[in-house]
């Protein structure tokens, strides 16, 4: 253990070699339950690609499928850039790692609708 100036626990030291492991994926629709006793829905987000902005690099769906939910995919869309559109398939968990990685913000997660 590695013991902080502070005394307190805070991790692990890894030896050259180890690897961390993924932490499990959640996804933003769960029911909560609140103090009153009713049980609520969390927010559900959904990724807004800006084709306009887009110049179809996929670095989102790059993104997304290595530490987000893997919901961005390729698309038969091309942009004005002529680039590959991304869409989305599937229930986003609101990680934003698309949003984060885009060069060109033409990504923006946002609350879905309904």
């Amino acid at each position: 253990m590695y013991v902080a100036s502070n005394n307190k626990r805070v991790g692990r030291v890894l030896s050259p070699g180890k690897k961390i492991k993924a932490m499990p994926r959640t996804k933003t629709d769960t029911m909560v339950s609140t103090d009153s006793g009713q049980e609520t829905s969390k927010k559900r987000l959904n990724p807004v690609i800006d084709g306009d902005a887009c110049k179809g690099c996929l670095i989102c769906v790059y993104a997304c499928d290595k530490y987000g939910a893997g919901i961005l995919k390729e698309s038969e869309e091309m942009t004005s850039m002529g680039g590959v559109l991304p869409h989305v398939e599937g229930e986003c968990i609101g990680c934003r790692w698309c949003e984060r990685f885009c060069p060109d913000f033409a990504i923006s997660v946002e609350e879905a609708e309904g």
